[in-house]
């Protein structure tokens, strides 16, 4: 179900237009957004000429989970937020967090030449777009925030599930025959398989997510790593007051079997002037796997600007 506030606007003319082919565009760059530390993008043109919407997808070496967005007439734009996917690695825990993520999302849009985009983010990445838009408002379009960080500190994290006790003690043998360093992209595989269908309300989704499994930035210690340093920079926060100021439409898509409860979600809704919320029965934490019919029907039509 949908609900929540809405007032219809025109999508804003997009920026620079790069040339266009009759076929797909599919470009792909590493883009530097600090001294030594380069990201990987992709920009994926399905437009004729210079009419059509931008959309800005960070990703952490899964953009292809997100493929069904790539709509005819429609551009999009992906990027692997720093020290994940197949970007740099950062070894310097300094160059690290929540703000800097932020700014890199600002270069990227100014290296791809967009004036003015409409961005889908999740997890905390959905609080990167949030703050950029804050920041910027005049440059975003749209906003579509799925399984989204709390708009404020102070709440306990929901606990998660543990893998059966069988499962933990196949990771315990592996860690003992030393299948972590030996064998890093098998230990990814046997780690995701044992923790991620824990955050989902239907576990069988769990083969549908693409792998980045064969990509360093993305060995569990050091997705561990990158998280404890995004979330220092989250330790004090509140942005209800701000968001009430931004004028942007904007998606809230939660599902029912997330950890965090759908109130959080009411949260987002509530502190934003121009949102509606997609509630997804029965899923969880990746509910564009989980629900890719419902998901990706919606979340289209909702950045073409059709009202939802």
């Amino acid at each position: 179900m949908v609900f929540g506030r809405s007032r219809k606007r025109a999508p804003a003319a997009q920026g620079e237009a790069s040339e266009r082919a009759s076929e797909t565009a599919r470009d792909e760059s590493m883009v530097t957004v600090d001294r030594g530390v380069r990201v990987w993008c992709k920009v994926v043109d399905r437009r004729d000429g210079e009419a059509g919407e931008t959309v800005v997808v960070p990703c952490c070496g899964n953009h292809a989970d997100f493929a069904p967005i790539e709509t005819e007439g429609r551009r999009v734009v992906y990027y692997d937020v720093r020290n994940r996917g197949r970007s740099d690695p950062v070894a310097d825990l300094a160059r690290l967090g929540f703000t800097e993520e932020i700014a890199d999302l600002a270069l990227v849009c100014d290296e791809v030449g967009l004036q003015r985009c409409s961005i889908l983010g999740w997890s905390y990445l959905a609080g990167v777009a949030a703050q950029f838009a804050m920041a910027r408002p005049t440059r975003v379009d749209r906003l579509v925030l799925a399984a989204g960080i709390p708009v404020r500190s102070g709440i306990p994290p929901s606990p998660i599930p543990e893998p059966p006790p069988h499962v933990l003690a196949h990771l315990d043998q592996l860690q003992a025959e030393g299948v972590p360093d030996d064998d890093p992209r098998r230990w990814c595989e046997e780690w995701r398989r044992a923790y991620v269908p824990m955050r989902m309300g239907v576990p069988a989704a769990f083969e549908r997510l693409a792998s980045p499994c064969s990509m360093p930035n993305e060995q569990p210690r050091r997705v561990a790593r990158s998280m404890v340093c995004i979330f220092a920079g989250l330790a004090h926060y509140d942005w209800r007051s701000e968001l009430r100021d931004l004028d942007v439409p904007t998606l809230v898509v939660h599902g029912t079997a997330d950890a965090d409860p759908v109130e959080l979600a009411e949260e987002w809704l509530g502190a934003l002037p121009d949102a509606r919320l997609l509630v997804m029965p029965g899923a969880g934490q990746y509910p564009w796997v989980e629900a890719p019919d419902r998901f990706f029907d919606t979340v289209n039509r909702f950045l073409a600007g059709e009202s939802v």
